[in-house]
């Protein structure tokens, strides 16, 4: 039997999850290839199609719904910049795309009418049509929609396990030292003793060194390995002091050992970690029985922190979870995309109205989505998206049983 829903997560990978969703439901290709839009959104795991939600979602309708300063979000070719593939540029008008790395290759009109898909990559350019990128923006924006949403409705008042530790790794010490110029690696082995639905976040981090200057973070899996995530900060405070700095999205997932660091030799000048008595940590954390989620270790036992401190959470995450269940959201992604759109038509004053809309009024796609809103019986597209919001129903057997309810004996942590 699963586990009943009555988590209040607060932690939520929610870019992981678009990536995994964003193929769930398709949008159908056009038909004319003039308009041909980004291939890589007509996938569809589901065999569902956003246009097979209502007659009125069409391509060309969307497109008439688009703002009109959309194509200002295009930078202009530039001469001297390097471009990797799948950058765009607006040029004379017109909006390209990069089909392979270049530097100083001019769009042309010709390559407008170059299919990027079409296996050739002997041109730098192909036309783009930009209905791509809207598409792609309004389907994220409403699989973000989608689960906060379902998360809010399905943990309504109900218990709640969420944050299982939030601590820094050590206190900053009062009593500092310059650590010696060795050109080491300096920083921790993050021991990231990870459960299911449960997952690490570095949230802040605080540089505290002997004189202002660049400091290169690095991420990975082990010293040995290629950094996944490089983070470049610029330490301002000219007192040995702490100075933090949020990090964005910075989440230790796998049951594994990761390390966060940086090059000693990589520092400007005489610049050097500051460090203190109560630098060297060994961080545990027990909650709801005495489970080890996380332990840390300096790199170096002499260096300790070395000018390094981490603001850490450990949480309840279901992202996972909603991963791999993914397939079960596509009839209300393709309903809440649908019922984005065709309110945007509707209510936007600069909707550019076509052939295929012209006998169709605003109260008519309102209507559409609403129903008789004099009426006993709801009806409409919104109807159908709140039953189908009902509907959905996630298993969560395997679930650590730190995330469900117990007698909560508060989070201990001891330093070494």
């Amino acid at each position: 039997m699963p586990h009943p829903f009555f988590i209040h997560i607060q932690m939520i990978r929610i870019k992981d999850i678009q990536d995994r969703l964003a193929s769930v439901v398709g949008w159908q290709q056009a038909y004319n290839p003039e308009r041909l839009i980004d291939r890589a959104l007509t996938t569809t795991e589901s065999g569902l199609y956003f246009q097979g939600a209502h007659p009125l979602l069409t391509l060309e309708n969307i497109e008439s719904a688009m703002p009109d300063d959309f194509e200002l979000r295009y930078p202009k070719w530039n001469t001297i910049l390097r471009y990797e593939v799948r950058s765009r540029v607006e040029h004379n008008g017109k909006i390209y795309i990069a089909k392979e790395e270049n530097n100083g290759v001019e769009p042309e009109i010709s390559d407008f009418n170059n299919d990027f898909y079409d296996g050739d990559f002997g041109g730098a350019w192909a036309g783009y049509n930009i209905v791509s990128d809207y598409l792609e923006q309004e389907t994220l924006k409403a699989i973000a929609t989608t689960i906060q949403r379902f998360l809010t409705e399905q943990t309504l008042e109900r218990g709640t396990r969420d944050i299982l530790l939030q601590e820094h790794f050590y206190d900053n010490p009062s009593n500092t030292n310059k650590m010696a110029l060795t050109g080491s690696t300096c920083g921790f082995y993050i021991n990231n003793q990870r459960s299911l639905g449960v997952t690490t976040k570095l949230d802040r981090v605080s540089l505290q060194f002997s004189e202002p200057g660049k400091v290169k973070l690095y991420v990975a899996k082990s010293l040995s390995d290629a950094p996944v995530r490089t983070i470049e900060l610029t330490y301002t405070n000219s007192q040995d002091k702490p100075q933090w700095f949020k990090l964005d999205n910075l989440y230790l997932s796998g049951d594994s050992e990761w390390v966060v660091y940086y090059e000693q030799a990589e520092l400007e000048g005489d610049m050097r970690g500051m460090i203190g008595n109560l630098v060297g940590l060994e961080a545990t954390a027990h909650i709801c029985g005495n489970k080890k989620f996380l332990d840390v270790q300096p790199i170096n036992s002499d260096h300790k922190g070395a000018g390094l401190n981490f603001e850490v959470t450990v949480a309840c995450d279901l992202s996972d979870f909603i991963i791999d269940q993914r397939m079960m959201f596509a009839n209300v992604i393709q309903k809440q995309v649908a019922t984005t759109l065709l309110r945007t038509m509707a209510l936007n004053p600069s909707v550019r109205v076509n052939s295929n809309q012209s006998n169709v009024s605003r109260m008519d796609i309102l209507y559409e989505l609403d129903g008789n809103t004099n009426g006993y019986r709801p009806g409409g597209l919104g109807h159908d998206l709140k039953a189908s919001y009902n509907a959905l129903k996630l298993d969560l057997t395997g679930l650590d049983k730190y995330c469900l309810t117990c007698k909560r004996k508060g989070v201990k942590y001891g330093v070494a």
